[in-house]
């Protein structure tokens, strides 16, 4: 009698921590979207709409007390602000946003181009799990080496992995940022370009 009472707990126990593995495995790749659905009028305290200007944003959003150190990425409409790593070898994607090698920087005019993974290898500020959700005229700040860029967004595609001609280089100063599309695949690119203001 004793040993079943044991083997009743140890039942119990065992069934427990499963359903809470099998919530975790299931609730883990929606949390990014789950913290965007609360979060979703919410940028450094103050609530972000596209058509609000720039001053307002800069006016509300107790603004970075300084410009970064780090050459930083900050889109206030999906709760991006992360560093922008440099390097050549493809594993720098894995550390979030990463400047495409041979594209061009801010200070340089022309392409610059940044891409993230979606959810692979982290969440929150240092993604593009959210690039779906920018619109037409949304703001993207790119800070690099003490000076601010300001890009409007002014259009949104898909294209094929092989369109690498969204990298090329460009008469006027545009930032480029991409990552890969639908969700959980890598069968198309979501691109995003935003015009220097």
């Amino acid at each position: 009698m004793k040993t079943f009472k044991i083997l009743r707990r140890l039942n119990i126990i065992i069934s427990i921590t499963i359903g809470v593995l099998a919530l975790y495995i299931l609730l883990i790749p929606a949390l990014p979207g789950i913290i965007f659905a609360i979060n979703t009028n919410q940028y450094y305290g103050f609530a972000y709409k596209s058509q609000k200007t720039l001053e307002i944003l800069r006016e509300k959003a107790n603004e970075l007390p300084e410009i970064p150190k780090e050459n930083t990425l900050v889109i206030p409409q999906i709760y991006v602000n992360a560093k922008i790593n440099e390097g050549t070898q493809e594993s720098t994607l894995n550390l979030g946003m990463w400047r495409r090698p041979n594209t061009s920087t801010p200070d340089k005019g022309g392409n610059t181009v940044i891409t993230s993974h979606r959810f692979l290898h982290t969440i929150g500020p240092n993604t593009f799990f959210n690039l779906d959700r920018l619109e037409i005229n949304n703001i993207v700040l790119v800070y690099w080496q003490g000076k601010e860029y300001v890009y409007k967004v002014y259009e949104i595609s898909n294209v094929l992995p092989q369109q690498v001609d969204i990298e090329f280089n460009t008469k006027d100063p545009i930032l480029t940022l991409y990552t890969c599309e639908p969700l959980w695949t890598s069968e198309k690119r979501l691109v995003v370009k935003a015009k220097l203001q």
